[in-house]
């Protein structure tokens, strides 16, 4: 059935694109199955008395004028429609429950639809109060004897920043209106999912104004189009001459959209709404098809198949699951990791810190004091419990990192300098510990003991110093040339201190938990060290 609807939704797309190209209109569009009506044959000898619809809203509706474009084209489709509207630019539900009077004019209005408009940005979330004031509006309206619209809007144009623009933008509002819609009645008129089909169908019609926010004339008359479509259940009709002055095939291929609008992010539609049918308990596999209270939808089954426990309506594994490790909402902490239905520590775990946490371990931990912020994030890596080292927050030509590298396994030993100093003479002690010739003689030192590399100076104490060495199955040695590294931070110059950050940003880059160096130089060739995960 899938498949089926994949096709007819391809052939539809074709369709709506030919007719725009080849200029030809198109006859009425088929009713989609799920609408009831058609408006290819009305009784003429009785015609229907005029809804009155009352539109709230704000520049988003009133840009146009809105409301005339759905009364022509309802008049077209031979269902009346007579509107008015409390429209303020910027206002959000919040604004026109308190200030703006609408409230006042959908109790006293004997209006028989009311189509709620929110603030562009309002449903994506924040404080704007849009969960509280679209409940009450729809109360308001359930006691005037008005059913509801709730104009779910679109997501901005290509040329706005990437958490304004894009079909999971779309998606985001058209599920906040839906939520409303589901817990307090009424239809959502999904525009903002008409608009991003428009986009990808009908390429060529521009959709949005030059700022990206507000609709040009006709996305007004695809919106127009979408609401007589939510309000009426009728396939839309284009008078001619179409409103807003467009052309006639432009415009009836957009409301050919409008009556044909798919799922926005692969959902599928029930009653008007979209729905995840593998997954939502609500309609499981098909629609209507609900869950027992409880029971999660598993790939279009309800319920969860052997071995899997429903935990908050998800079907997991108890036995590996980091968040539900043995039994529902039982989480491991970081460093630890969830392993036959017991949190147990990882063999490595990079951890999120902040500079204040590290300062109040040691208050020389600056943006300046890397030897200090060394011997704090070991500290905080063994506050968690599971490690017994670490390494980081890395530095550089940034600011510091916020990581820690804490490992479980590889304990600290006690160096004396004069033995790092045989490695690499210019290693002087104290004062220059977190030098580059340091940092060689505390590798070179753990090469001659077996191990792949290692890292130091956690702590001095007298003619001794701190450091942990790491075996091959914990780290790799990477050696790469200069310019490598300058592409993780562009001011890298060679030096140990000044290109730390670029060698863990290396490391991470490549698949590994975090990484230090460089620990040698030869030319323009440095060796950087990755830890493993």
């Amino acid at each position: 059935m899938q498949a089926g609807v994949a096709r007819v939704r391809l052939v539809l797309g074709i369709l709506l694109f030919g007719a725009l190209a080849a200029c030809a209109i198109p006859s009425a569009a088929p009713v989609p199955d799920g609408f009831d009506g058609d408006a290819g044959e009305i009784d003429a000898s009785s015609p229907p008395r005029p809804e009155r619809v009352l539109f709230i809203g704000n520049s988003y509706t009133a840009v146009n004028d809105l409301p005339a474009a759905v009364k022509a084209i309802a008049a077209e489709t031979q269902v009346p429609i007579d509107t008015e509207a409390t429209l303020v630019g910027g206002a959000t539900l919040y604004d026109h429950f308190v200030t703006t009077g609408a409230k006042d004019k959908l109790v006293g209005g004997k209006f028989d639809a009311v189509v709620l408009q929110g603030q562009s940005l309002e449903a994506l979330g924040g404080e704007s109060g849009f969960e509280t004031f679209a409940p009450r509006f729809a109360d308001l309206a359930k006691a005037a004897g008005s059913r509801v619209v709730w104009f779910a809007t679109w997501a901005r144009g290509p040329g706005a920043s990437a958490y304004l623009r894009g079909e999971t933008v779309a998606n985001r509002i058209e599920q906040a209106y839906s939520k409303v819609a589901l817990s307090n009645g009424g239809k959502v008129a999904r525009v903002g999912a008409a608009f991003h089909q428009a986009q990808i169908f009908l390429p060529k019609v521009q959709l949005h104004q030059p700022d990206d926010s507000h609709p040009t004339n006709e996305g007004t008359l695809l919106a127009a189009c979408t609401i007589v479509h939510t309000l009426t259940g009728k396939v839309p009709r284009v008078p001619e001459p179409a409103p807003l002055g467009i052309a006639t095939n432009t415009a009836q291929a957009l409301c050919n959209l409008a009556a044909n609008v798919r799922c926005l992010e692969g959902g599928d539609q029930c009653d008007g709404l979209c729905f995840k049918l593998q997954t939502d308990p609500r309609h499981c596999g098909r629609c209507g098809n609900q869950c027992a209270a409880g029971d999660p939808c598993n790939v279009g089954q309800c319920g969860c198949s052997s071995g899997l426990k429903a935990c908050s309506l998800v079907c997991t594994n108890l036995q590996y699951d980091q968040y539900n490790c043995g039994a529902c909402g039982n989480s491991c902490e970081p460093g630890r990791y969830c392993s036959s239905g017991a949190c147990t520590c990882a063999g490595s775990a990079v951890l999120s810190v902040s500079l204040p946490m590290l300062t109040a371990l040691e208050p020389a931990c600056t943006v300046a004091g890397q030897a200090a912020c060394d011997k704090a994030g070991e500290e905080y890596c063994l506050s968690r419990g599971c490690a017994t080292t670490g390494f980081g927050p890395a530095s550089g030509h940034a600011p510091i990192g916020d990581s820690v590298m804490c490992l479980a396994g590889p304990a600290p030993a006690a160096v004396e300098y004069s033995m790092l100093q045989t490695f690499e003479p210019t290693c002087d002690g104290v004062t220059q510990r977190h030098s580059a010739a340091c940092v060689t003689a505390v590798h070179r030192y753990c090469k001659s003991q077996g191990k792949a590399s290692g890292f130091g100076h956690h702590e001095a104490t007298g003619t001794q110093v701190s450091v942990t060495c790491l075996s091959s199955s914990q780290a790799l040695a990477l050696t790469v040339e200069d310019t490598t590294l300058q592409e993780q931070a562009s001011r890298c110059v060679p030096h140990s201190v000044t290109c730390n950050i670029a060698g863990w940003n290396l490391c991470k880059s490549l698949g590994f938990a975090a990484g230090f160096g460089p620990v040698e130089a030869s030319g323009n060739l440095r060796t950087v060290i990755c830890v493993r995960k």
